[in-house]
């Protein structure tokens, strides 16, 4: 409930923005039986999340004070959170679903997109590499291998980080903040043994 009520309060302040309308956004929905959710943090091991000062400083939750995740999702600019950590950080599936993308793009660089069974995308990007048993078409378990940390696609010149993005219906720039559901699983991402591909 708290996730819905938070995606609905940033929907209210992307359209304030003049990112959008709340017909664009019904359009995007459209055909959606349930909303967007996160069972497992995508980054198995320590991290920081969102840019700030302490983005090179990578713990597990709780985390020390002073080093809580934040969000940098941006409406119209920046889709998603970036999650920093070291280069090689097993990055797991948060969600079950099939595989609707796979490889690699200009921007993302070598990248995943898992689609849940209400059209919901979750996209994971700038990988170091995408684990062997990720292909368009393949069904993916709630912690599966994704791939790794890297820093391939526009942030090559960049440290290693995992760029997030939930967004439905395969439309990327209707994207949410996927802030509060990173939070929400944010315990999880230290709590299995690391998978590697």
């Amino acid at each position: 409930m708290r996730n819905r009520l938070t995606a609905i309060l940033m929907l209210a302040a992307v359209i304030a923005a003049g990112c959008g309308s709340m017909d664009d956004f019904d359009t995007a929905r459209e055909g959606l039986s349930c909303g967007p959710h996160l069972d497992r943090y995508p980054v198995q091991g320590p991290h920081n999340g969102g840019y700030d000062a302490d983005w090179f400083e990578f713990t597990c939750p709780p985390h020390p004070k002073g080093l809580e995740d934040t969000s940098d999702f941006i409406a119209g600019r920046h889709l998603g959170n970036d999650i920093f950590g070291a280069r090689g950080t097993p990055i797991v599936a948060g969600r079950a679903g099939v595989v609707v993308h796979a490889g690699w793009d200009d921007l993302g660089g070598l990248r995943v997109t898992v689609k849940d069974g209400c059209d919901w995308h979750y996209y994971y990007a700038h990988l170091d590499e995408i684990d062997s048993s990720i292909k368009v078409g393949a069904q993916v378990r709630v912690g599966a291998p994704i791939g790794t940390m890297g820093n391939t696609g526009d942030a090559q010149n960049g440290a290693p980080h995992l760029h997030f993005s939930i967004y439905p219906n395969d439309d990327y720039q209707a994207g949410i903040d996927p802030f509060p559901f990173l939070e929400d699983v944010d315990a999880t991402s230290c709590a299995f043994p690391a998978a590697t591909p």
